[in-house]
């Protein structure tokens, strides 16, 4: 499904009506793509677009800056605010410290407690140190990601140009860039199944990618959490069921052994979610679901881990107990790319940034 199919489905509006959305929402040079081509930020305003295009009485929205980048955020809130001018009703779900300024009223619900884990900074900055010391000893361990002047293109549009990179073993790095600019064609590249991977010099674990791997293979050593991957969750299974799939990669139900089960009740307790593991998935909130999926790509200690927005529903208090986790509990030679708009969510353990801005690599 296109881009503008999705915008048109169940809609009434007209041509005119879905251009102006559309250019509203910074969405109109995009109406020929594929829907699952977009990037998370860009699909989000596209949800937005098909929202209003069905002129509702109350337009609901929930924490809809999620995954948009700091001039995403403020153009949206822009956009947001003339409708509210224009007698648009608008309820808005969001954290405290996203309230835009057109909100009229708020009502404030409270949160659920949890144990507050006080960690000093000095052991943080400390654990942070002693990364940093090894940076130079990083270059003679063996590279995890090699890329090599990589091109994509969809539709004859270029999404990445020339994008050459090395990441090796025990490195972390932070992966910036605007919406759109084209982080998740790159982790696509990585661990997914994007059949341009095979046309571009791309090396994981050491071995080209299409030199007879199978998806399975990259999966196995690797640890990952996206903005999407919830969706995919489809099959019946409770939080705990969710979680225990990682060590399998799969998204079905798959019986733990007892160490596996142990290690999940350890990160449940650890993050607070042990009154959630006979829940079903289905029905937890979008940040408890976040949560869960965040500790199936830990349990089973990957080499490679990879947390694409992954703070995204989560409160500033659960936002610091898992940038603390990862800074102290990582593994000296686990790597780790971390995918962020903001700047204050990134590790103190992140030593190493990398920018894509249009498509190619800055800085």
């Amino acid at each position: 499904m296109s881009l503008d199919q999705f915008l048109r489905a169940g809609s009434a509006a007209t041509e005119a009506e879905i251009a102006e959305v559309a250019l509203r929402l910074g969405i109109a040079g995009l109406r020929e793509l594929s829907f699952i081509k977009l990037s998370n930020g860009q699909a989000r305003r596209a949800r937005i677009a098909r929202a209003l295009l069905s002129k509702p009485a109350l337009l609901i929205l929930d924490n809809p800056s999620l995954g948009l980048d700091v001039a995403g955020r403020g153009e949206l809130d822009l956009i947001l605010g003339d409708l509210v001018k224009a007698g648009q009703r608008v309820l808005l779900v969001a954290p405290p410290d996203r309230i835009p300024e057109w909100v009229t009223n708020v009502l404030k619900l409270g949160g659920s407690s949890r144990h507050n884990e006080a960690e000093s900074s000095e052991r943080i900055a400390r654990d942070a140190s002693t990364i940093r010391s090894e940076d130079s000893a990083s270059r003679l361990r063996d590279a995890v990601i090699e890329l090599h002047h990589v091109n994509v293109t969809h539709g004859g549009k270029p999404i990445l140009t020339d994008v050459s990179w090395t990441v090796r073993e025990g490195e972390r790095w932070a992966l910036l860039g605007p919406n759109g600019a084209g982080k998740t064609t790159l982790l696509s590249l990585l661990c997914g199944d994007h059949p341009q991977a095979y046309a571009n010099d791309i090396r994981l674990f050491g071995q080209r990618r299409g030199s007879g791997e199978s998806i399975w293979d990259v999966k196995r050593r690797v640890g990952i959490v996206s903005p999407e991957l919830h969706l995919y969750f489809t099959t019946p299974l409770n939080a705990f069921e969710a979680a225990v799939t990682g060590f399998h990669d799969v998204l079905s139900f798959r019986e733990a052994t007892p160490e596996q089960a142990s290690i999940v009740r350890e990160f449940f307790t650890h993050f607070g979610l042990m009154h959630l593991g006979n829940k079903p998935f289905a029905r937890l909130s979008s940040g408890e679901q976040r949560l869960v999926l965040l500790v199936r790509a830990l349990v089973k200690r990957p080499a490679l881990l990879i947390l694409d927005e992954p703070f995204q529903g989560f409160d500033g208090e659960m936002v610091e107990r898992v940038r603390s986790w990862l800074d102290r509990e990582l593994r000296a030679d686990q790597t780790l790319i971390f995918v962020s708009h903001l700047a204050e969510e990134i590790p103190q353990s992140v030593t190493m940034r990398r920018e894509i801005v249009a498509g190619r690599i800055v800085g």
